[in-house]
This record gives C-alpha cells, structure tokens and sequence, in this order.
C-alpha cells in the first residue's frame, strides 16, 4: 500500500491522511498491508455514505435478533458433518448443559483462527486456507475516565515520524443524557510500535504508556479517576500483500457449488459493517 500510494499521490497523502487513520480505526501497518486492501476498503466510500446506524451500531444486531431464534449464554463446540452427508450436526454447550441440532446449512462467522478448532472434517480447500493462518493486526487502547467534564474537547493524530508510540488521543465531554459517557481521555497506540514498547500480552501497556500520555496530557494523574484498557480478544482482520488473492480463490472455490456450510468471518469481508454486510450479502445468495 505505501508504495503504491507515494507513486500515485505521494508520500504526504500517504503519511498525514491514510497513514494516521488506518492505523488509528484499524491498526493496520501501511508497510505490510496489500493496496488491493485499501482500494476495496474505499471504493465504496462517497462524501454522503455514513459510517453508524443513526440508532447506534447495536441497531444490526437488534434487527437480525428480532428475526432468529437466538439462543443466549450458548457455545458451540463443534460442528460435524450428518451421517447421511446431507447439512452438519452444531454441538453445543448452553446452561442447561450440552445439546446438539441438526442444520441443512451452517454459517461460520467466526474468527478466522477459532475455525479450525470447531468445524470438524474439513475438505482439501478448506484446510489449504485455515491451515496457513488468517492473520490479525492487534489493537490497543486505553481509556482515561476523567472527575471534571472537559470545556474544549480536543485530539490529534500522530505520524509515523512523531517520537512516540501514541498514534491517536482525543478527550471527549460527558453526556449526561447517556448512561455510560462520563467525560473521558480515548489513546490508541501505533501497530508499528506496539511490540517495541510492550509486552506481547498488554499487561504492561498502562504503566509503560503513562509517560507518553503525559506528555500531551499534563495533568493526567490529578485529572483520571478511572482507567480502561481495550487489548485483550480486541483485534482487527489483516491484509497483508497476497492474501486478497488467497481470499479471492477461497470465495471462488466455496462459491462454485452448493455447500452445506458458508465462512462469512471478517478475515474475508473485512472491519467496518459496511464490509460485513458485503459479504453477508455475496454469501447470503448462495444459500436461499
């Protein structure tokens, strides 16, 4: 992508607009991530698209709920093919201990790392895919809970030249009309960075990013009431050079026949629900 882009536009489109944002709202490395990645990622996108459901982004969730039979605090644990080679058999593990059901067609919206460990009996094609990994870029962020309300709400992004492992901070004022939105401090920490500075775990990443946040927000330890950290099992879908083919020959392959199951994770449509829904829809067609 970065070469791409500074033969295209040049290194300050690069550096000071597609650089900061996508390390920001995905953690992407722009060194390692294929241009095929960002020009997917942007074709869809005009001046009047809008990126959250005016009700909030739970209003998908709350509208697919309303229309399946969705079973919470349920876990599955795996998924055979039936005896008869006809649809899968989904095990499960609920609060009323372990069950199964059977299904004429499964659709696996997991992460791309889980598959492996729960679709059992996969064929040649499948295999070839998972097997190679599905790789995740990892995100980090903490949240800094303020005691006042802040009077001039402001942030700024930081180029991948700035000193500092930081790559995004903004402070936001409470909304008292919402529970849950006290005035707050928001960090995001640079993909690049991010093993050079902490451990692989996180476990380190407040006590280490305390100086760093510091430095542009002075009265830090006065000022925070509370601290939230946003690292562990909070990833985002990578795409680096070659991978965009690999996912272009998976969809071809899953596409080129009736199935009884159908992957539909964000390792193939991508972050964002724009993407999500992309690829819900492609697979959706194969399926009624």
């Amino acid at each position: 992508m970065s070469a791409y882009l500074i033969r295209k536009v040049g290194r300050d489109f690069l550096e000071y607009i597609v650089s900061p944002l996508l390390n920001v709202a995905l953690a992407w490395n722009v060194d390692t991530i294929s241009r095929a990645a960002f020009l997917a990622k942007v074709s869809h996108v005009t001046e009047s698209n809008g990126y959250i459901f005016k009700e909030g982004i739970g209003a998908l969730t709350r509208r697919l709920a309303s229309k399946l039979d969705v079973r919470l605090n349920t876990k599955v644990t795996r998924v055979a093919r039936s005896g008869n080679g006809h649809g899968r058999i989904v095990h499960f593990e609920s609060e009323d201990g372990p069950g199964s059901m059977a299904a004429d067609i499964v659709v696996c919206a997991m992460p791309g790392d889980a598959v492996t460990g729960i679709i059992e009996d996969q064929v040649s094609w499948e295999r070839s895919f998972f097997s190679a990994g599905t790789p995740y870029a990892q995100f980090a962020m903490i949240v800094y809970v303020l005691r006042e309300d802040v009077k001039d709400p402001g942030g700024l992004y930081f180029v991948r030249d700035t000193q500092t492992p930081l790559n995004f901070y903004k402070t936001y004022a409470g909304d008292p009309t919402r529970e849950g939105r006290p005035p707050h401090l928001w960090v995001t920490f640079s993909p690049e960075r991010l093993n050079h500075y902490f451990a692989a775990d996180g476990s380190d990443l407040v006590d280490k990013a305390h100086t760093f946040v510091k430095d542009v927000y002075p009265t830090l330890d006065e000022d925070v009431k509370e601290v939230v950290t946003q690292f562990h099992g909070y990833r985002m879908p990578e795409f680096p050079v070659g991978q965009i083919r690999r996912i272009r020959d998976f969809l071809y392959t899953q596409e080129a026949g009736p199935r009884d199951i159908y992957y539909v994770g964000d390792y193939l449509g991508g972050p964002g629900t724009g993407n999500a829904l992309a690829i819900a829809r492609r697979t959706s067609r194969l399926s009624i």
